[in-house]
C-alpha cells in the first residue's frame, strides 16, 4: 500500500533536490525523510534514486515514479478538499438555467470567481426560454436562473438585475438589406427575419422585437447568428455578441426607419424566494450584486 507520507518524501527530495532541503521544507529530520523515501522504495521493490552521486539523482524508474506521485498527491489533495467542502455543506453542484439568447459571457467573471473560490463544485448550464427556466426553478430543477426581464415577476420569485443590453439590428453584408442607408418598415416586413425561439414565448420580447411576417426560427443565439451571417436573412441580437462579428465583417448593422431610440433590455439573475441558498448560490448572488453597486 502507497504512504501519502513516504510519497511526499520522495517528491519534496526532487523538487528540493536534496534530503536535507527536503527536511528543512517539511520541518522533518534528514534521516526521517531519508527513511521514508527507503521505505517507498522497499515497497515499490524499485531504486527511485542514484544515491553515487554527490546529490541524489532519479533513476530511470524514479523519473517515471515521480510524475506518477506529484498525480497522486493532487488527487490526494482534490479528496481532501472535496471532503472539507462537504463538511462545511457546500453544494457539489449548482445548475444555472439560462436564456438561449442571452450570450454566456455575462456569466464569466462570476464562473471564474466560483472556480476559484468552490472549485470542487460542479456547475451545469442548461438553456431554457423564459417560461421553462421560472418552471424549473419553482420545482428546484434548477438553483438560479439568467433571462431578459419581464414586467412583473410572481411573487415565488426574486431578482436583481444584472445588466443592460442593447439590441442591434444586424444582417450579412451580402444581404439587400445591407447598403441601405435606412431600411423602411416596408422593406423590413417583407425581408426574413431570424428570430430565436425563446424571444416568442417572451412576454415582453416577443412584442417588441419581431416585425417580419417572414421568420426562421432558431433555439439559440450561436444559430440565429450562424444563420444571418449565411445571408438566411436579418435579425436583432444583443450588441455585445455582435461587435467582434461586425468588426470581423461576418456582419454589418442596419438602421430601421422604426428604430430611431436604441432598444434596451434588462439581463435578470433569478431564483425561487422559498428556496434556501447554499453558500455557492449565495455567491452568486452576491457577486452580481456586488459588481451592480459597483457599475452605478
Amino acid at each position: 500500500m502507497i504512504n501519502l507520507e513516504q510519497t511526499i518524501a520522495f517528491v519534496t527530495t526532487v523538487e528540493a533536490g536534496s534530503f536535507s532541503a527536503a527536511a528543512r521544507k517539511l520541518n522533518k529530520s534528514q534521516s526521517s525523510v531519508s527513511i521514508g523515501v527507503s521505505n517507498l522504495e522497499d515497497e515499490l521493490g524499485l531504486s527511485l534514486f542514484d544515491r553515487q552521486t554527490r546529490k541524489p539523482t532519479l533513476t530511470k524508474a524514479g523519473e517515471r515514479l515521480y510524475q506518477q506521485a506529484k498525480l497522486l498527491l493532487r488527487q490526494a489533495d482534490k479528496m481532501n478538499s472535496f471532503a472539507q467542502a462537504v463538511y462545511n455543506e457546500v453544494e457539489t453542484k449548482i445548475v444555472i438555467g439560462v436564456d438561449p439568447m442571452a450570450p454566456l459571457s455575462c456569466l464569466d467573471s462570476v464562473l471564474i470567481g466560483l472556480e476559484e473560490k468552490f472549485p470542487n463544485t460542479e456547475v451545469q448550464i442548461q438553456l431554457l426560454d423564459h417560461i421553462a427556466l421560472q418552471q424549473a426553478l419553482l420545482n428546484h430543477e434548477i438553483d438560479l436562473g439568467v433571462h431578459f426581464g419581464a414586467d412583473a415577476y410572481p411573487q415565488y420569485l426574486n431578482f436583481i438585475t444584472i445588466h443592460q443590453y442593447e439590441w442591434q439590428c444586424v444582417c450579412s453584408p451580402d444581404y439587400p438589406l445591407a447598403d441601405l442607408s435606412e431600411v423602411s418598415n416596408e422593406e423590413l416586413l417583407a425581408a426574413r427575419q431570424i428570430i430565436g425561439r425563446s424571444l416568442s414565448s417572451h412576454p415582453v420580447l416577443s412584442k417588441t422585437s419581431i416585425f417580419s411576417q417572414d421568420t426562421w426560427q432558431a433555439d439559440n443565439l450561436v444559430q440565429c447568428s450562424h444563420l444571418i451571417e449565411l445571408g438566411m436573412g436579418w435579425g436583432i441580437l444583443p450588441s455585445d455578441w455582435c461587435h467582434e462579428r461586425i468588426e470581423l465583417g461576418s456582419l454589418v448593422s442596419i438602421k430601421p426607419e422604426f428604430n430611431q431610440t436604441k432598444m434596451y433590455s434588462g439581463l435578470d439573475l433569478v431564483w425561487a424566494a422559498n428556496r434556501d441558498m447554499g453558500r455557492v448560490g449565495q455567491f452568486i448572488i452576491d457577486s452580481f450584486s456586488i459588481r451592480k453597486s459597483n457599475s452605478n
